[in-house]
Order: C-alpha cells, then structure tokens, then sequence
C-alpha cells in the first residue's frame, strides 16, 4: 500500500481529515510474530503519514468478519464504530461493529487481530447505518472540516491567540472526544447539554461501564468516549446550493431486489447468512448467551442453551460472551453452496 503525499505544514482552506476503511492483515506484516502491538505495519503508515502530512485519519471501527482487517492499534488516528437509530435517534452501537477487542477471527487474517495489552481501539462513535448525508453534520470528516473552517475564519478575523495550530490533527481529535455525547443532559446543564444517552449493544449505557468506575480506563470498550455530538452549520444553507436535478444511478443489484418480493428477500438473506450455532457439548448452561441476546433468542435449561432463530437478529454477540466456545458462527448449507459459487466464479474471471 502506499500513503497519498501531502504538505508537511496545514494551510487555510484544505480539510485535513480522511476517511480511511480498508485494512491490511497481519499474515502481510514483514515480522516474525506480528501483532497488534502498535509496530504493526499499517499501524505504522497511519502514524507517519499523520505527523508528515498533518492530516487526521478517520477509521472504521473493527468490523472485522466483513473480511477487511482493520488497523485498530493506531495511535494518531481516530477508530470510529457506528450507530443505528432507535425511536428515530442515532443512539446505539449497530451490532455489526465488533467491538474494541474482537474475538472472531477475518477470513483474510491467520488468526484473531486484536489488540495486546489493555489499550482500547474505539475512540467514538457515529451514525453509520441507514443515513443520508446532505449536511456534514454527523460525519466525522465533515465535523472536522466545520473545526477546521472555524479556525480559519478566526484567523483572518485577527481573533487574539488565534493559531494554525488549532488545526493540527491531534487538536481535532481532542476536541471531537471531549465533546462526545454519553448521556443525554435533562435541561438543567448538568451533563453539559449532551444531546443523547448512548447505549451498548446490551442496552446499556455509560454510567454501568468500567470506564465510569475507574478514572485510569478513558475509553469504553465499544462507545469509546461516546457519540459524535451535533454542530451547528454556521454560513450558506446546504438547500441553497443542492442540485435539483442530481440523481444517483441506481445499482444493478438495487433494480433486482425491488423486483423481488420482500418477504423472499428476508428468506434468501437468512438461507445463506451465517448464524450461531450451540455446541452442547461444551455448554455449561452458564446463561452468558441468554443474558446478553439483546433479541432474547436464547433460553437456557439445567443442560444447555437452544436458540429460535426466528428471533435471532445474527450479531453474534453470544458467541463474544461465550468463555467455553460452545456457540460458533456456521453458514447453513446453502450459503456455503452461493459462496462457493461465487468464489469459483471470481477465480474464473481473475478477480
């Protein structure tokens, strides 16, 4: 891979901040036991093109069994997790992310890829699913890019101690981590004006996390510092500018499915998406799996966990909390058999 060139030295009217999400596994590290220690190869592009080119990378959160191993030991960038709505709100973690320290192992990678020791890798969170973006307002990158502008406008209104300094890279990422929404501010001040409670994939929020109980852990294990909080776009409204006429063009993909009825689509999905499946072999009826099923799929008896999969929602979070391995994720027969097509395919016309 290579990193883009830049400017060592940011200027008035550029935007330094990338999106970053695609990653590199660890079976292409040149060591000869890599690991996420920080030294990792990717690690070490992320840090040296953010001290040279002075520009804050923002990357996806671990969403690791997509099979793109993320950089998530990086220390000058930004790892961001998404948020799915509830009651209309961004305001839980979307239970594809994996969390700050995952367990299932990427296709890509010869084995778990997650950090060593006790650094955490989720710095924020921000909406990530179901969204459509007209206003940078809730996109990290465009939040930065409104930071960065106030800045300059600071800068050439003479404001006292005004500095390019305040658009370094890690100045950015300060000010997005201490303004992060953790739990939503009654009216009184007191939570200072935080526009949210956020919730972990178990439906809990801040104050039942160790990084509440103890001042030494900055970052939750899979909120990070909390939600990225609401700006106000200051200038010319995005509606006076927007393109009228502008229309995507629709995916050949997207045309199909609408000519699919719904219900055989959800039928499909579910035939050949992964799902977790119980080993009792190795169940000790702890309960683990059924208290954390946020779906409550799971029932336990004196022997052994059962899951009803019709409630099952696939976020595979009793296989995270599962000390024993007794529930794996497997692909039903006839996902292995569209998978193994589409491989066979891919390998045929070179891809």
């Amino acid at each position: 891979m290579s990193c883009s060139p830049g400017s060592s030295h940011s200027k008035w009217g550029d935007v330094r901040a990338i999106n970053f999400s695609f990653g590199e596994p660890l079976s292409r590290d040149p060591r000869d036991q890599p690991r996420l220690d920080g030294d990792a190869l990717l690690t070490q592009c992320i840090d040296w093109s953010s001290r040279v080119h002075q520009t804050l990378y923002v990357v996806a959160g671990n969403q690791g069994m997509g099979g793109i191993p993320i950089p998530t030991d990086n220390f000058n960038g930004i790892n961001v997790a998404y948020s799915r709505r509830v009651e209309g709100v961004f305001r839980k973690i979307d239970f594809a992310n994996l969390g700050s320290e995952p367990t299932l192992r990427s296709p890509r990678s010869p084995g778990t890829e997650t950090n060593e020791g006790p650094r955490r890798s989720i710095n924020l969170v921000a909406p990530g699913s179901q969204i459509t973006l007209i206003d940078p307002d809730g996109h990290v990158v465009g939040t930065v890019a409104l930071l960065q502008q106030l800045v300059d406008r600071q800068l050439r209104a003479g404001v006292e101690h005004s500095s390019l300094e305040g658009r370094h890279p890690l100045v950015m990422k300060a000010v997005l981590l201490n303004s992060a929404d953790k739990l939503e501010d009654e009216g009184d001040g007191q939570r200072l004006g935080m526009g949210r409670t956020l919730l972990d994939a178990y439906n809990r929020n801040w104050i039942d996390s160790d990084a509440y109980r103890d001042r030494a852990i900055p970052l939750h294990q899979d909120l990070g510092t909390g939600h990225l909080n609401q700006i106000e776009v200051v200038g010319e409204q995005t509606s006076n500018v927007a393109v009228r006429d502008f229309r995507l063009p629709a995916a050949v993909s997207r045309k199909v499915l609408r000519s699919v009825p719904g219900p055989l689509v959800k039928f499909s999905v579910r035939q050949i998406s992964p799902r977790p499946v119980v080993k009792h072999k190795n169940c000790t009826a702890c309960r683990a799996c059924e208290k954390a099923c946020p779906a409550g799929a799971i029932k336990v008896n004196d022997k052994t966990a059962a899951i009803e999969y019709a409630k099952c929602v696939r976020c595979m979070c009793c296989h995270e909390v599962c000390r024993y391995q007794a529930i794996t994720p497997r692909r039903p027969f006839l996902g292995h058999l569209v998978y193994g097509a589409i491989r066979g395919v891919q390998k045929i016309i070179g891809k």
